[in-house]
């Protein structure tokens, strides 16, 4: 059984897909967005109507998702990797077709992050301020 991190259990992220060029979200893991201003490195809660309606984001930085204590954040994978998740091959194409774990460097498609089996092994999410 999964064990989601207490910020994504609070998500209001929904389960669509957005469009090409739009960052992908799902009901079940939350959207965060990493920014570094005046040297600190903050980190901010996108609510659901920003992650699915607005095209350009006022702030820009990092997306991270974050599920089951994993904190992915969008790659172009090399071809040849399997996902971590459901074994089939990441194909390759331009863009950032998968996601990288950046604590424990799993990698999967972006659609199965949210079905990671076991909890981030080394995660840094409980040490962030939002």
């Amino acid at each position: 059984m999964s064990r989601k991190s207490s910020i994504s259990e609070s998500s209001a992220i929904s389960g669509l897909s957005t469009g090409s060029g739009r960052t992908y979200v799902h009901e079940e893991s939350t959207l965060l967005l990493e920014t570094t201003e005046n040297n600190v490195v903050r980190h901010y809660l996108v609510p659901l109507e920003v992650a699915t309606k607005q095209k350009n984001w006022k702030r820009k930085g990092t997306k991270l998702h974050i599920y089951n204590d994993h904190t992915f954040v969008a790659k172009h994978i090399p071809g040849g990797i399997l996902c971590f998740v459901c074994n089939r091959s990441i194909p390759r194409r331009p863009g950032k077709q998968g996601y990288e774990c950046r604590d424990c460097a799993i990698q999967c498609h972006k659609p199965c992050h949210v079905r990671a089996p076991q909890a981030c092994p080394n995660p840094k999410i409980l040490s962030m301020q939002l």
